[in-house]
């Protein structure tokens, strides 16, 4: 297990894994509930949406996913970091999402809210998705600068 987060209802959490795989637990009983596969790297982070419908990972394979926890399908793929992502957060109304990566960025995701699966590349996901499932185009690209420490001269 490389990444862990507890459901809103306290019952169930997910784990991320060194297999690329997601796993959802009953945690009274440790029984296994469901297995999420699409990620081909570790999935080094996880972040449940406030309502605890969705969960968002962030791997080794350059992407972050959202997932349908009850359904265990993956909705969206983010894609845009050229390196290991290696963290994911949510903001407290679970609008975007921030991820952070080798790449030396952290990029900041504006996160579906209605049904429909799809991917979106650069940064911000689709907005609503109309009724039919089709994913409205991405939204400009947002990219923050990450700071980084110069380490020969030990600065901001």
């Amino acid at each position: 297990m490389q990444s862990v987060a507890i459901l809103p209802d306290g019952r169930r959490a997910v784990t991320g894994s060194w297999d690329g795989s997601l796993w959802l637990w009953e945690l009274e009983t440790g029984k296994e509930l469901r297995r999420f596969q699409g990620h081909t790297g570790i999935v080094m982070s996880a972040a449940i949406t406030p309502d605890g419908r969705r969960v968002l990972t962030a791997s080794y394979d350059n992407t972050l996913r959202l997932w349908d926890i009850e359904a265990g399908a993956e909705l969206y793929r983010f894609e845009g970091h050229t390196a290991k992502v290696h963290t994911a957060a949510l903001s407290p109304d679970g609008r975007y999402a921030l991820s952070g990566s080798d790449d030396g960025t952290m990029r900041l995701w504006e996160l579906p809210t209605a049904g429909g699966t799809g991917s979106a590349s650069g940064t911000p996901a689709a907005r609503d998705a109309p009724a039919s499932g089709t994913p409205v185009p991405p939204l400009p690209p947002t990219k923050v600068r990450l700071v980084t420490r110069d380490r020969a001269l030990g600065k901001m």
